[in-house]
């Protein structure tokens, strides 16, 4: 090859490169604008979220374990307690926090109809809707 035919190679590799390493750019960029319009979603939107509750949570073989209820949060306010196991909400059987969130999240403006375990009797909780 020639000196010029090199150079018109790496030139035309390197554009390549580059073309893909563009796409994956924007496939990052397209991810970051998902990931943190459906956060800001959950967030920010009118109704209840396990944080807007105040509540720290873990699964469990039957439910929902709060783990910790923040001071002065809806869920203390209601009379959440840590060590309560949370089994059923507005008649959906618990077993994952993030499907509590999305329960939450499209609540409907309804009150809360919280079935949960407390010192291994079954109580049940309704917490208002509070926009």
């Amino acid at each position: 090859m020639k000196g010029d035919d090199v150079m018109t190679h790496a030139t035309k590799d390197h554009g390549a490169r580059m073309a893909g390493f563009g796409l994956i750019l924007c496939l990052l960029i397209l991810l970051c604008y998902v990931l943190l319009h459906y956060t800001s979603l959950a967030g920010n939107s009118s109704g209840f979220t396990s944080d807007s509750l105040g509540l720290v949570l873990s699964e469990s073989e039957n439910g929902l374990k709060i783990v910790a209820v923040a001071h002065k949060s809806i869920g203390e306010r209601a009379g959440l307690q840590p060590g309560d196991l949370l089994t059923q909400m507005n008649q959906y059987t618990l077993t994952q926090p993030a499907a509590m969130d999305r329960l939450l999240i499209t609540a409907c403006r309804e009150p809360l109809q919280i079935v949960l375990m407390r010192d291994g009797a079954e109580m049940n909780l309704t917490i208002p809707y509070i926009d």
